[in-house]
């Protein structure tokens, strides 16, 4: 009777390195140099696709033209429209400290080093 194929992260919940090691069909000792050679054959090279982001000009312009930006920009222009400087002024400073702020931590996430699957067990 086969059993029920469980996702990898079901089995990483459940903290069982031995009922891992049985789905992924490898030991703690990893894989012979044949069953490499069999799995690369099948699914190809186990290499991680560089994927070029976007410029760091065009992340920095995302923060400022979003739809809650837009509506922001738009605000402080009515409040300008209707006479209330120190309203519209307020607004703008918020959406552009806001944007700076958004920019910086998305800037500081990228320079973190991803976690290694090895790291992981």
């Amino acid at each position: 009777m086969p059993t029920k194929s469980l996702s990898l992260e079901e089995i990483a919940q459940e903290d069982d390195q031995t009922r891992l090691l049985t789905e992924l069909q490898t030991s703690r000792t990893g894989l012979t140099k044949d069953e490499v050679t069999r799995r690369q054959a099948h699914d190809g090279p186990n290499v991680l696709k560089q994927i070029k982001g976007a410029s760091w000009l065009t992340k920095f312009t995302q923060n400022f033209t979003s739809m809650m930006a837009i509506l922001l920009w738009v605000a402080g222009a009515i409040a300008f429209v209707a006479q209330l400087e120190e309203l519209g002024i307020a607004i703008w400073l918020v959406n552009i400290i806001n944007g700076l702020f958004s920019f910086w931590q998305e800037y500081q996430a990228g320079k973190e080093t991803p976690i290694r699957v090895r790291d992981a067990f």
